[in-house]
């Protein structure tokens, strides 16, 4: 949702809000996501620039995020030392660009000393400047690119130089584009496609005529031309068509496309949301979309910022739970649910062991009283051999209460039997939906949602049946989430993932490792080649395999690894579920993908 026009219509207001304005304060909400309190036109006001994967971003806040004062960066470091009590010279966006650069002046000898809520030049007067004119002035550059997993903030001196950035990029992980503190800033490679702007119905007429569908027409629209998002695709599209079935005419898409990216020209901005029915934002955009507001709501907003704000998720502190949280929260609480629920029939299982805990003194009285049938005479009430005390029923025959005795010692062993089988798979399901929603907790995407809504209907009762698939039907991840020194590595992100990327992705001889006693993902090394056992290799995929577990939040985490061949699916079991042998303990910091 964050593309060209919205990147655009955030500089507009940028420039319009902040420029000229003094950096007071800044933090870190995430080791990816900075703070900057900045007061210019008599207002203190917040910009939040983050380069978090899945809420990647920029706007302009009236609320103080919460940042983590315990967490310093070498980014954070530098932008302390050079921008703070310094100001935002310029705004700047590159054309059609998810790119927004802000251009910060300093003197050259910053002052580095504790923050305060009211630093010298309190921004209770504009006019002042504590910087004197003969003061040297460094300039500096924030490059925010907002590029969904690609998304950085990368600051670079005036000659040109990186000098940190929120996420470095190796040569090996990129040879385009390495990023590194005294390599040359590089910006993002313009792609080869031709400027909406400018289209015309010559343009069109052969992506047209080759299209098999609108949904295929769609699809190719962003990589015909620059800037274009496929929310701008889609709308384009549904412009162009205009309630006509079919493909629309060449001529009148590319009047659409023209007029979706009219505002770059007039800058007559219309910031909007978009609500389901349980009044959550799915979407977010610079202008109208009117194939949005053909099935969401529509709400008009102040400021691009503020849309941006609601539409990453973000709550009052800054933070962001995720675009799909609401649906991810309910997923949590139905298996929260389901997990009580069997842990109240473990305790009921346990209850009813404990009540035949005496069935082995049954055996006992019942073979007692057979060994001693010689020494009871009627109306007898107990049996006392070798100072132990047998209670007697005097109406009954002394062998027919031995009969009955040994009966209730059967009774007592099969039940246990019985109890032994229940709690055994009770433990196993607890043990999957434990294992689902710490899966669920840790989803990123609507696609990871869906799929793990799958997967939690498809282990519900057979009442339900008719509105749920008997198996997960989910896609199946089939990119590797990392690659170190040309290994790919793979990790699940479902119940049918895991089994995925362990029974179908993974050969007998690929390494196979998991968080050792906790709920977490699979995680393949399919090796290439005979650099098999690399130890750079293995110890990523440990981190990862911490990372991707319920101990994310610990320090140190004990990852078990073994070959593949070892890893056995339990019968029975959901999705995911698997034991293995031969394994051996490393311990790891959890590190995500990023």
């Amino acid at each position: 949702m964050f593309d060209s026009l919205t990147a655009a219509a955030l500089a507009d207001q940028l420039s319009r809000d902040i420029e000229s304005g003094r950096v007071q304060r800044l933090g870190l909400i995430s080791r990816q996501a900075i703070w900057f309190e900045i007061y210019a036109r008599r207002r203190r006001s917040y910009l939040v620039a983050s380069a978090e994967n899945q809420a990647s971003a920029v706007y302009l806040t009236d609320t103080e995020p919460v940042g983590d004062r315990q967490l310093v960066t070498p980014l954070l470091l530098l932008l302390r030392k050079y921008a703070r009590s310094g100001r935002v010279v310029s705004v700047q966006q590159p054309p059609l660009e998810r790119v927004i650069t802000l251009t910060f002046s300093a003197p050259r000898i910053a002052r580095i000393g504790p923050e305060t809520t009211e630093p010298a030049g309190t921004g209770d007067d504009e006019d002042e400047d504590d910087l004197a004119e003969e003061d040297e002035v460094v300039f500096t550059h924030l490059h925010c690119e907002i590029m969904g997993r690609h998304s950085n903030l990368i600051l670079v001196d005036d000659e040109g130089l990186i000098m940190e950035s929120a996420k470095r990029v190796t040569p090996v992980m990129s040879r385009v584009r390495p990023i590194a503190p005294r390599r040359p800033f590089i910006p993002p490679p313009p792609r080869n496609a031709r400027d909406p702007r400018l289209v015309t119905e010559a343009d069109l007429a052969e992506l047209v005529d080759r299209a098999e569908s609108v949904q295929a027409l769609t699809r190719r629209l962003p990589s015909q031309f620059m800037g274009m998002s496929p929310q701008g695709a889609a709308e384009a599209v549904y412009r162009a068509l205009d309630g006509n079935e079919g493909l629309p005419s060449a001529r009148s898409l590319a009047q659409a496309i023209r007029r979706v990216f009219e505002p770059l020209l007039t800058s007559a901005w219309q910031p909007v949301v978009y609500r389901d029915e349980d009044d959550s934002v799915v979407a977010y955009s610079a202008q109208p979309m009117r194939h949005l507001a053909a099935t969401f709501r529509e709400e008009a907003v102040e400021t691009i910022s503020r849309a941006v704000e609601l539409g990453e998720g973000r709550d009052e502190s800054g933070q962001a739970p995720g675009k799909h949280s609401v649906r991810s929260r309910r997923l949590v609480e139905a298996i929260s649910g389901a997990i009580e629920r069997l842990a109240g029939k473990l305790a009921a299982l346990d209850a009813e062991e404990s009540r035949h805990g005496e069935r082995e003194r049954y055996r006992e009285w019942g073979e007692l009283i057979y060994g001693y049938l010689w020494q009871i005479t009627p109306g007898d009430t107990e049996l006392v051999v070798d100072g132990q005390r047998v209670p007697l029923d005097p109406v009954l025959e002394p062998k027919e209460q031995a009969r009955r005795y040994l009966h209730q010692y059967q009774q007592g062993k099969s039940a246990d039997e019985h109890i032994g089988t229940a709690r055994e798979s009770a433990e196993l399901e607890l043990r999957y939906l434990e294992q689902l929603r710490t899966l669920t907790q840790q989803a990123v995407s609507i696609q990871d949602v869906e799929d793990l809504e799958v997967e939690w209907r498809a282990r519900q009762p057979a009442a339900s049946s008719a509105r749920a698939p008997k198996r997960s039907t989910g896609r199946k991840r089939t990119q590797p989430t990392a690659e170190v020194k040309g290994q790919p590595i793979f990790v699940g992100r479902s119940g049918a993932e895991n089994d995925h990327v362990t029974f179908d992705i993974a050969g007998p001889d690929d390494t196979w490792l998991h968080a050792r006693g906790v709920p977490g993902s699979h995680v393949i090394v399919r090796w290439n080649g005979a650099n098999r056992e690399d130890d750079a290799v293995l110890l990523r995929a440990a981190e990862l395999a911490a990372f991707y577990s319920q101990s994310r939040s610990s320090g140190r985490v004990e990852v078990d690894i073994t070959a593949r061949r070892f890893v056995r699916k339990i019968k029975g079991a959901g999705p995911g579920m698997v034991t293995y042998r031969n394994e051996r303990t490393v311990s790891v910091a959890p590190v995500g993908p990023e």
